[in-house]
């Protein structure tokens, strides 16, 4: 199974155990990575532009852009706080064209044992209502997702793009969607407070109180 890097990036991606060859991923012990807009806020964290038109519903979907906001309070996720954002998108061959895009709400999060050591939240969640073109299917009926610690590949390209430090307070992002069954880690989560106060990013459970911002670096089989 392929993944890649959102477009303008389009570099191989990263899943958990071992590195494969050429463009297949790497699991999370790595392979390659690269950051994703400018800033920590949220006003810089969509993908880049392509230049290219979107696609249709006729396109087939190959890829996922998944970003989520999670509230945690008193070590528990919020799922009526909670959201997920999803984009479909077509072929690299045509220029990963958008075939659809939503936000859904989140109808549950339910905490489960951690599938390893770097993942400090895991949660079962199940999609709720959503607001988007999407078809059904753009998302699993249910899925893994946590936030761990961020991978270490990600914090190389972040401080190569001038974000130093971003080790220190960052967390990763880490998901497990049904087909295939492996454990990705595709992105990075922050929350503002911690930011902003310059807090050190935990590396052991629980994973701290705040309203969690998920940032995708890499593209998600569809």
């Amino acid at each position: 199974m392929h993944a890649h890097l959102l477009p303008a990036f389009l570099r191989p991606a990263v899943v958990l155990a071992a590195v494969l060859a050429g463009a297949c991923a790497a699991e999370f012990d790595g392979d390659d990575s690269a950051s994703l807009g400018d800033s920590f806020y949220g006003d810089d964290t969509a993908p880049p532009d392509t230049g290219r038109d979107s696609g249709s519903e006729e396109t087939p979907p190959e890829w996922r852009r998944l970003s989520a906001e999670v509230l945690v309070e008193d070590g528990s996720a919020v799922a009526d706080e909670s959201s997920l954002q999803v984009a479909l998108l077509g072929p690299e061959a045509e220029g990963f064209p958008e075939v659809c895009s939503g936000t859904w709400a989140v109808a549950s999060l339910t905490a489960e044992p951690a599938p390893d050591d770097a993942v400090l939240a895991w949660w079962q969640v199940v999609p709720g209502p959503q607001e988007g073109d999407c078809k059904d299917g753009a998302l699993p009926a249910s899925f893994q997702f946590g936030i761990g610690v961020l991978h270490p590949d990600v914090a190389a390209l972040l401080a190569a793009q001038g974000w130093t430090g971003a080790s220190e307070v960052l967390y990763g992002a880490y998901v497990r969607l049904p087909d295939p069954a492996q454990l990705w880690t595709f992105g990075y989560a922050w929350t503002r407070e911690g930011v902003d106060a310059g807090t050190p990013a935990s590396t052991t459970p629980p994973l701290p109180d705040g309203a969690w911002q998920v940032v995708p670096v890499y593209l998600l089989p569809a």
